[in-house]
């Protein structure tokens, strides 16, 4: 992997920026422009939840558990010392289910969604590694509806469990006793809760695996043309890799 791209997944979801910035969902012109730029550059290589199971999901979310025990089967783990339960399993949460092509998702799948989002997501990204299938896909996309449904609930352990680790130490400060749960709470509480609901109802069009250990998961929302978030797997265990996926909304086009 070039170290231009290493140092771009280093990089990803800008912490630093979206900790001064209080997490903004939408930037301005200048905004959009460093997020295409940094879209197109990192793509030039390879707590318990509140409701019970899940509407198509429900059959699925039994057998998730059991990849998530499986070695090695980048799925399995409670958290660490959060006590954070990341087994896979998609019953687990609300209204998810899983696909025929094995994505977890939050809404029924829409062909024409699917196509939206391929039209408008970056063409680097979309031909990033090869397309992920079956229990792989699983495992990738559970973690970022897990991701997406604790900050939508304001579980924000169950969120920092999520978190690819080089991000989530940026929200840690060990000094003063503060966890990255209290300081993604304290970030997240100016984000309105609706749209943290609605950027969790996501029908996944595209799960694309690198070589490495790397993923792209391009997906849309009701309100949202393409969608595309990185996802990171560190020690079995997929995480995202931005705290904010890119979002390509209407009325960015044009």
């Amino acid at each position: 992997m070039s170290s231009r791209l290493a140092r771009r997944w280093l990089a990803l979801g800008g912490a630093a920026a979206l900790l001064a910035s209080g997490l903004a969902a939408c930037g301005d012109d200048d905004d959009q422009a460093t997020t295409a730029s940094d879209a197109a550059a990192r793509s030039d290589g390879p707590g318990a939840p509140e409701g019970g199971k899940g509407g198509d999901g429900a059959n699925e979310g039994d057998g998730g558990a059991a990849q998530g025990r499986k070695a090695g089967g980048q799925g399995g783990g409670d958290g660490g010392a959060t006590g954070v339960d990341l087994r896979v399993r998609p019953g687990s949460v609300e209204g998810a289910r899983v696909t025929a092509t094995g994505a977890v998702q939050t809404l029924p799948p829409s062909e024409q969604s699917h196509r939206t989002a391929q039209k408008n997501t970056y063409g680097s990204i979309r031909d990033f590694g090869a397309e992920a299938e079956g229990e792989e896909a699983t495992n990738i996309t559970f973690g970022l509806v897990q991701y997406l449904d604790a900050k939508a609930r304001g579980d924000w352990a169950t969120a920092c469990a999520r978190i690819y680790s080089v991000l989530r130490e940026n929200l840690e400060d060990t000094e003063k006793g503060r966890s990255c749960a209290e300081t993604f709470g304290t970030l997240m509480q100016r984000v309105p809760k609706a749209n943290r609901v609605e950027q969790a109802r996501i029908d996944v069009s595209s799960v694309r695996r690198g070589s490495g250990n790397r993923a792209f998961v391009i997906y849309k929302t009701p309100d949202t043309l393409s969608v595309d978030m990185p996802m990171y797997v560190e020690d079995g265990v997929w995480k995202v890799a931005a705290l904010e996926a890119y979002a390509l909304t209407p009325d960015r086009v044009g």
